[in-house]
């Protein structure tokens, strides 16, 4: 996996693309207002996401980019990460700073 910090419109795209396949039995539905993309695989279509009100998880979305929720709540397919397990995992570190979105490093 390739990833890369993403910030600023790019972001958005991704998060975007996020909100619109994340159906209401989605487990990330009752954050996904609240949840920052930082950084993606374009190689995987993965993205991390972080929930700035849980330092302990992140969460990695593989889109499917389809142009309305899947009817399963299964997709997009989702798992979750301790916050520690990111490096050893992904290959990136995730700074948080606390006057700024969290930082990606390869």
């Amino acid at each position: 996996m390739s990833w890369e910090a993403v910030t600023g419109d790019r972001a958005a795209i991704f998060k975007t693309q996020l909100m619109r396949e994340v159906s209401s039995g989605h487990a990330l539905f009752p954050i996904l207002n609240r949840i920052d993309v930082v950084a993606i695989d374009d190689a995987s279509d993965d993205v991390l996401a972080i929930d700035p009100d849980n330092a302990d998880e992140a969460h990695v979305v593989h889109l499917t980019w389809q142009t309305a929720p899947d009817p399963t709540p299964e997709w997009p397919h989702t798992y979750v990460l301790r916050m520690s397990e990111i490096e050893k995992t992904l290959g990136v570190i995730v700074r948080r700073d606390p006057t700024s979105l969290p930082q990606v490093r390869n």
